[in-house]
């Protein structure tokens, strides 16, 4: 019994195959092309009405999918900080000049100077961003600093670029 019920889900697959096949030789390849694309997930319209990319991205990260930025305002209105975290944020962030810096005499450059010296030579061999965020000086401030103190061999570096570190000499 199991035989003839096998043998006729075996005729039917074949028959359906052979009828899937028979209208895909006759239709155009246009037509082929339409339906690929209608019947992918891609093709469909996100929430800002725009098709959607069919780019591959790697597994495990969710799809991003941007909403309408009236719709999400609407839908949350933006948290002010709480006082924990505008607290933390002030200490770790260094002051940013609102100009251009103005001209530096030798004497405020020396001054900068020894202060990268001294926590260099408590704290050890340091990265500029450290050291920059230690001192609370602005980011514009410090390569003229530390160029000053490799020349005068007030400080050795080792490294290059971002992993280059300083040392008191």
């Amino acid at each position: 019994m199991s035989t003839s019920l096998h043998d006729s889900i075996s005729q039917l697959a074949a028959k359906f195959a052979k009828d899937i096949v028979d209208a895909i030789r006759s239709a155009s390849l246009g037509d082929i092309h339409g339906v690929a694309h209608e019947s992918a997930p891609a093709a469909a319209p996100n929430a800002n009405g725009d098709a959607a990319r069919t780019a591959r991205r790697p597994r495990g990260r969710p799809r991003k999918t941007l909403a309408a930025p009236a719709a999400t305002a609407a839908a949350k209105p933006p948290t002010p900080p709480t006082a924990p975290m505008a607290k933390t944020a002030a200490k770790t962030a260094a002051p940013r000049p609102a100009a251009p810096l103005k001209r530096r005499s030798p004497a405020d450059i020396a001054r900068v100077l020894a202060k990268v010296v001294a926590l260099v030579k408590e704290k050890g061999p340091l990265r500029s961003e450290h050291i920059q965020k230690l001192l609370g000086v602005t980011k514009n401030e410090l390569p003229r600093v530390l160029q000053q103190g490799l020349e005068t061999r007030a400080l050795k570096s080792k490294g290059e670029k971002r992993s280059r570190t300083y040392t008191a000499a």
